[in-house]
């Protein structure tokens, strides 16, 4: 069985924010940048945020938007650039990265597969 049947395009989005003055408490990151995807892309698989060192990285798994589009992804950082200026003021500042899971490669390779199985807690 192929789960990316209907051609579904999977993508992993990794924001990074870099806080230079103003610190931002993790609920309203979580809330603001779920509101701010929801209003980009409508929803998401998956979004986690975490604290690395003084920087949040959140991770979002997206079905739809297409990480080969050069165009989409730089229209995707301007969006984020503003958001970051909105949470942050000029105290801090963004950075962008894709990653296609499955879906449509313009490789020339077969399509990868892409499964998401739950944690499983311990």
């Amino acid at each position: 069985m192929d789960p990316n049947s209907q051609n579904q395009r999977w993508s992993l989005w990794t924001f990074i924010v870099y806080e230079v003055g103003r610190h931002v408490p993790k609920k309203d990151v979580e809330s603001n940048m779920a509101r701010w995807i929801t209003k980009l892309w409508g929803s998401a698989a998956k979004l986690r945020v975490s604290k690395v060192q003084n920087n949040w990285e959140i991770e979002v798994v997206v079905e739809g938007p297409t990480a080969n589009d050069k165009n989409a992804v730089c229209f995707v950082a301007r969006e984020f650039d503003s958001f970051v200026h909105k949470g942050w003021s000029y105290g801090g500042f963004g950075n962008v990265m894709v990653r296609v899971l499955a879906g449509e490669d313009v490789q020339g390779r077969p399509r990868d597969q892409w499964i998401d199985m739950p944690t499983i807690p311990r």
